[in-house]
């Protein structure tokens, strides 16, 4: 997923994309703009007592700290409105979805992020997710297009699966029972990859290679590249093939952080 600026606002309202919304950062980002602005503005209701700016400032930097564990919702794009030069987003909540964590197919993960990219209109019982109603204004949450700048990550667009099951879902995935990897070895023998059978090991390096992948639900990139051993010099022309296991791994990790993990090494990466 990818933060939204102004300028892909028309898009995403176009498709009336799915989006991530943190509930968090827009508060800090409302708050700190109306502080800017009019710090007088803000009293409290009986005695009319106010905050100093330096106080303010020091209280939106502690908010600022520790965003990862704030509060975040799905919500649809709704439309643009346009008040003279400057213009607002409405959004409204969705409430009701399918779970990401339960899914148990390549195609089911597929077909759920074309949806969260272009849901469409009306009735559909395929669609993963009830459309918001429009006409419950409790439901509508609108965003100054000003607060959509730079380094403002308040609304995520380009969601996919792992995206969904973590910032909404709590992490909670059925397939790999929130551990992150997975072993690729079944007990019936034989190696399978979400719903897609791949051959058993039949080599000493295979059965003694490191079978674990990054979950292909909850991190999303595929299994793990096969790789033949060590390098020595008897094998120089499998560095391209390490390189490739090196490249996942680092993959895995970064994605970890992209998505609010504590980084957590599979158990055979963990015997290294």
């Amino acid at each position: 997923m990818r933060s939204v600026t102004p300028s892909q606002l028309d898009s995403i309202v176009e498709r009336k994309e799915i989006c991530i919304l943190s509930t968090t950062w827009l508060t800090i980002q409302f708050v700190s703009s109306l502080v800017n602005r009019s710090p007088g503005s803000i009293a409290t209701k009986q005695g009319n007592k106010r905050l100093p700016l330096e106080l303010w400032r020091e209280i939106i930097a502690w908010a600022e700290m520790d965003l990862k564990s704030g509060d975040y919702c799905l919500v649809q794009v709704q439309c643009l409105e346009e008040h003279g030069a400057k213009r607002i987003l409405s959004c409204a909540k969705i409430t009701e979805w399918t779970q990401c964590g339960l899914l148990k197919t390549k195609d089911a993960a597929d077909q759920y992020r074309e949806y969260l990219h272009c849901p469409g209109e009306g009735d559909d019982p395929i669609r993963p997710f009830v459309l918001p109603d429009t006409s419950n204004s409790d439901s509508l949450i609108k965003i100054k297009e000003s607060l959509l700048g730079p380094g403002n990550e308040i609304l995520f667009s380009d969601l996919d699966v792992y995206d969904v099951l973590s910032w909404i879902e709590d992490g909670n995935c059925y397939l790999c029972e929130d551990e992150r990897w997975m072993d690729i070895h079944e007990d019936e023998g034989g190696y399978r990859f979400f719903g897609y059978t791949l051959p058993p090991p039949i080599d000493s390096w295979q059965r003694n290679a490191d079978p674990s992948m990054g979950c292909p639900l909850c991190i999303g990139l595929g299994s793990r590249p096969r790789y033949h051993g060590p390098r020595t010099p008897q094998n120089d022309e499998d560095d391209e093939e390490l390189e490739r296991v090196e490249t996942y791994d680092q993959r895995v990790k970064e994605r970890f952080e992209e998505l609010g993990y504590d980084w957590v090494p599979s158990y055979f990466q963990d015997l290294d």
